[in-house]
């Protein structure tokens, strides 16, 4: 049986092996159908750009997918790409939105994009496969994904505390989509080429995103268009009155973390054994990632950032991984940033920041209180529906928001045991990444050290950020599903690789001197 990823529609097949024309077999009615179809197009086109519903991009987005689909083909891997792109950028809506909950940093209404109607066609692609039995579909992991299930679960149950149901139900379907994705990663990888598009797709929207913010902030304009804004924001002159860019990401924190989770995992692609394109991708990906992350001068992003970059680069040197070309590079671009940036850094991260850092800590102090009174939690982005209960006098001069530590903001919102379903989740792909690290072959085994360091490190910035961000979560996610099935694929490299090619180390730090990288 033929495999699932290679199966499309017979239509999809016929359209893009031979055009349209052979679904027709008069060349009038090619004629009257080719005209047909350009008269729609072109009137769904002008209606859809002229009109003022928000739905407009979403629209125009779906009457153009099935001829793109038709022409380039692949249409699995078309909607994948479109999926992971998407993350950071958009385009996307919220419906119902309440402000007085996103002003303090909850879900505030029915997150839609772009990347919910890609993900939505994944879905259905897979189980049309599974139904109708014409190529081999996927089986959904269960035992892998039980942290997941686990956490999603709690999740679910603890709106029946919740005071305010409605709020609990925009992150509950925010966070069907992101477990969504996590599923079919982990699920439908089967393939190194899956492997290859799904880190390409992550390079773009890295590269674009920092295209984006880089010219953002070095142009001052901000723009709005087809569901895509762009942000910069000033601190106040008593924190020192920085311009941090945000983006497509609306926060400077929250780009950053996105940021900082990737900009490892693409230093690591130059090392890899991997299709020159994807070297390159990633050579190009990681000097634009780490401008656009000095222009959020994210503290906490720096630190995660640095985390991710120390591991990869200690054991990078230590296998022996970095040619002399890459370390000059490195050594390039730390230099450019220094000489450009340098001062700025220097204050943001020395000078006095007039209490900006200390701010959080009564945050936690609230938290804390929710938590005593509410031992099980007060429901799913439910923090905010109680905060204003719990800023008495004392908090009256404080900085009042969302807490900026999202094991706290767990713990308040889901109780006890939903944080450690969710410290399960992050433990588990730890060490699936070190797993991995350990036994792929040279072509994925600098990506799997990357990841690693960016894992370590996100859990780390979680203890001094929001993580209300659909970016942030649906990244890690990703990355955790995408780590199941590379763990398929490390059982494989493991078995092939001769015992003789192993090098006698201290088991933390493994070495393959002999072989190359990884293998």
């Amino acid at each position: 049986m033929a495999s699932w990823n290679l199966v499309q529609p017979r239509w999809i097949t016929e359209v893009s092996q031979g055009g349209i024309g052979r679904l027709v077999t008069s060349w009038p009615a090619q004629l009257v159908l080719a005209a047909a179809v350009g008269l729609a197009l072109g009137g769904a086109a002008i209606v859809v750009t002229g009109s003022n519903s928000r739905f407009a991009p979403l629209l125009l987005a779906a009457l153009l997918a099935p001829f793109v689909a038709a022409v380039v083909g692949r249409v699995r891997y078309i909607l994948l790409i479109l999926t992971i792109v998407t993350i950071p950028i958009g385009p996307d809506i919220y419906l119902g939105y309440r402000e007085e909950i996103g002003m303090l940093g909850g879900i505030g209404g029915w997150n839609i994009s772009l990347g919910t109607a890609a993900l939505g066609g994944l879905y259905a692609l897979w189980i049309g496969a599974a139904l109708t039995g014409v190529a081999r579909a996927p089986r959904l992991v269960l035992r892998q994904a039980l942290p997941v299930f686990l956490y999603f679960l709690l999740n679910v149950v603890s709106i029946l505390f919740a005071p305010d149901v409605t709020a609990a139900l925009f992150e509950t379907f925010w966070l069907v989509q992101i477990v969504a994705l996590f599923l079919y990663v982990a699920s439908t990888v089967e393939t190194r080429r899956d492997v290859y598009v799904i880190i390409a797709a992550m390079m773009v929207a890295l590269a674009l995103e920092s295209i984006i913010m880089i010219g953002v902030a070095a142009t001052g304009v901000t723009f709005e268009v087809a569901g895509i804004s762009t942000r910069v924001t000033t601190t106040s002159v008593y924190a020192g009155g920085f311009t941090r860019a945000a983006g497509t990401l609306g926060s400077p924190n929250a780009a950053g973390s996105y940021l900082a989770f990737l900009v490892a995992p693409a230093l690591a692609l130059t090392i890899c054994r991997l299709p020159r394109r994807l070297r390159w991708l990633g050579g190009a990906a990681f000097p634009l990632g780490t401008i656009a992350l000095i222009l959020t001068l994210s503290r906490g992003s720096f630190l995660s950032a640095g985390i991710a970059l120390m591991v990869l680069v200690a054991i990078g040197l230590h296998r022996r991984w970095f040619a002399a070309s890459t370390i000059v590079a490195m050594a390039a671009v730390g230099t450019v940033a220094a000489v450009i940036f340098g001062p700025t850094l220097v204050a943001r991260l020395f000078g006095e920041d007039h209490g900006a850092a200390e701010a959080r800590i009564p945050l936690m102090q609230i938290a804390f209180r929710v938590i005593g009174d509410h031992p099980l939690g007060v429901g799913l982005n439910n923090f905010t529906a109680v905060l204003p209960a719990y800023v008495g006098p004392e908090f009256s001069t404080h900085f009042i928001y969302s807490i900026h530590n999202y094991y706290l903001t767990i713990w308040a919102e889901i109780g006890p045991v939903g944080l450690l379903a969710f410290l399960w989740i992050v433990f588990a792909a730890v060490r699936r990444a070190w797993h991995c690290a350990n036994t792929l072959g040279p072509d994925l085994a600098p990506f799997a050290v990357a990841v690693f360091g960016s894992l370590l490190g996100e859990a780390v910035h979680m203890f001094v950020d929001v993580y209300k961000s659909w970016a942030q979560l649906d990244s890690l996610f990703l990355i955790a599903g995408l780590l199941i099935a590379l763990t398929r694929f490390s059982r494989a490299d493991l078995v092939r690789r001769s015992a003789s090619h192993w090098v006698r180390l201290p088991a933390f730090i493994p070495n393959y001197r002999t072989t190359g990288v990884g293998g």
